[in-house]
């Protein structure tokens, strides 16, 4: 830069020191590393019928569930709906829905509200008025029997198969997109994120396999269970996964990160859970006995 020479002042330079940039808070770590609290929210009391027990559920957008309850052969079951209570109260079911047999052994819900049920070999889809919509028969054959049912948020169908240790992934229509393997699979299935997630309760195991049939994990739980045998799984929308465990007249559930570690017990003592499922707010329903248990997070 250039100057003139003269007497008028143009003022002192001052060097002003850069301000400290503010202390940033330490993040909170995600839910799915975080030992986390539940409590019970609600219970909706006696929807089972006679000599059966809820083994599935799955949560409608209209503050709904549908419930499959099973005779304790296991060679039955019936579909039946309920309120989420507000608070502990009797729930009456509603009559059995139109176009299901005697055989449902497993249900499902899409995101936009459309019931998908495992019923006996055939996979029956109905609209959000419970009518029949279309159905498919994903197996190999009159031998093969599928176990297991799941759908993820872009609306793919898994079915599991335990005697062949195999899961099918279908579109929407029912058209195979391919075959996996899948070894131990039994009656408990979640998929999520491109991830097949399921339970065996001979072995006691949590496994997890990719979308394209690549093993990703096979967690023994037995350390973590306390004597138990796992039975339903879900995933939360922060990818970590929660396992119903079984024990004699009581159970937990338990939290894994999406790797498969075990991060703890986050509800213990809740009957004997088998299906759970997270509803649209995030609340965590369980599957036990002859009731429903709804918990949330604190």
């Amino acid at each position: 830069m250039d100057f003139e020479d003269g007497d008028r002042s143009l003022g002192r330079l001052i060097l002003e020191e850069e301000p400290q940039a503010a202390e940033k808070p330490t993040p909170r770590p995600p839910r799915s590393c975080v030992k986390e609290k539940w409590e019970l929210k609600s219970e909706a009391m006696n929807i089972g019928v006679t000599h059966t027990y809820i083994s599935h559920v799955a949560a409608l957008s209209n503050n709904k569930i549908l419930v499959l309850s099973k005779n304790y052969s296991g060679n039955s079951g019936v579909l039946l709906t309920a309120s989420i209570p507000n608070s502990h109260q009797e729930q009456l079911p509603i009559p059995q829905i139109n176009g299901l047999t005697d055989d449902v052994r497993c249900i499902a819900v899409r995101k936009d509200g459309k019931l998908l049920a495992l019923d006996g070999r055939v996979v029956k889809v109905f609209n959000k008025q419970h009518q029949l919509l279309h159905q498919f028969t994903p197996g190999r054959g009159s031998d093969s029997q599928p176990t297991c049912l799941a759908v993820d948020d872009c609306n793919l169908i898994a079915v599991g198969y335990r005697d062949e240790d195999e899961i099918s992934i279908h579109n929407p229509d029912g058209s195979l997109i391919r075959r996996l393997p899948a070894q131990m699979i039994e009656d408990y299935l979640t998929m999520h994120n491109h991830h097949l997630i399921y339970t065996n309760w001979p072995k006691e195991r949590l496994v997890c396999v990719g979308f394209y049939g690549a093993s990703l994990s096979s967690v023994d739980m037995t350390r973590n269970m306390q004597g138990g045998c796992p039975t339903g799984v879900c995933c939360d929308s922060d990818d970590s996964i929660y396992v119903a465990v079984g024990r004699y007249q009581t159970g937990d559930i338990l939290h894994y990160s999406p790797d498969g570690k075990y991060i703890g017990c986050v509800i213990k003592g809740c009957g004997y859970p088998r299906g759970i499922t997270f509803t649209s707010n995030g609340d965590l329903v369980v599957a036990t006995g002859q009731s429903v248990q709804v918990y949330h997070r604190v």
